[in-house]
């Protein structure tokens, strides 16, 4: 349905979206030029033909361009090896592990009662379109949801890893045990960057921005803590 129309014909969101990304990214723009989805002020995408649970699942544009283009980097460092390494992991493995991880976001906010309008894939990992509604606790709940996905796939992983070497040289030359022990890291690597990375807007930054006003700190002294945590971080 499309948004209701707000000054001078411009639509402006039913109520305001809250992005949950697993990576940063610009802010959600979904009111120029008469786009009513969230997604579109990140580029075009395309929505997958099936919903995951009733939620739409979008595909940006650049997506399969950038997975031909890692798996021929695999192809050429590593021959047929690399190659099928290479699809496998930057194709169904990333995204697979980051469309749980934004699901687990959608799934902790439906059930605080908000609305998920929609999950965006993109170079820079994802991006789950929230309703937003009062509630610091239930905002810490879904930041956190996302980054816990990733402790039951690292275990999988891991189960894959061991399986796939029973028997057999965990080696280089096993493709399932490197496939696994890659996908582990994967994983590991994206729960903490994302959960202890106190930068907004990752889980970790979202996660402490909410505990301070939890905590009694208002909008304007929050907002000042975190853009000192984020330059700190940042310039080092």
């Amino acid at each position: 349905a499309e948004a209701p129309r707000g000054v001078r014909g411009v639509p402006t969101p039913a109520r305001p979206v809250v992005v949950f990304p697993d990576a940063p990214g610009p802010g959600a723009d979904p009111s120029p030029g008469g786009r009513a989805r969230p997604s579109d002020g990140y580029g075009r995408s395309y929505a997958l033909p099936w919903k995951v649970s009733g939620i739409t699942v979008r595909i940006h544009w650049s997506l399969p361009a950038l997975w031909l283009f890692l798996s021929l980097l695999g192809l050429v460092g590593g021959g047929a090896m690399g190659f099928a390494l290479a699809l496998v992991l930057f194709g169904p493995g990333l995204f697979g592990t980051v469309l749980v991880h934004e699901l687990g976001h959608s799934f902790m906010a439906r059930s605080r009662g908000r609305e998920v309008h929609e999950i965006l894939l993109w170079p820079l990992g994802g991006l789950a379109f929230i309703g937003s509604a009062p509630g610091h606790k239930d905002d810490i709940a879904i930041a956190a949801a996302g980054p816990a996905t990733h402790v039951p796939m690292t275990i999988f992983w891991v189960l894959i890893a061991l399986a796939a070497s029973e028997g057999t040289m965990a080696s280089s030359m096993n493709f399932g045990f490197v496939l696994g022990m890659q996908m582990v890291f994967l994983n590991v690597a994206l729960l903490v960057f994302n959960l202890f990375t106190p930068c907004f807007p990752l889980d970790g930054g979202r996660i402490l921005a909410s505990s301070l006003m939890l905590g009694g700190y208002d909008m304007l002294a929050t907002a000042t803590i975190m853009e000192r945590i984020s330059a700190f971080i940042i310039v080092g």
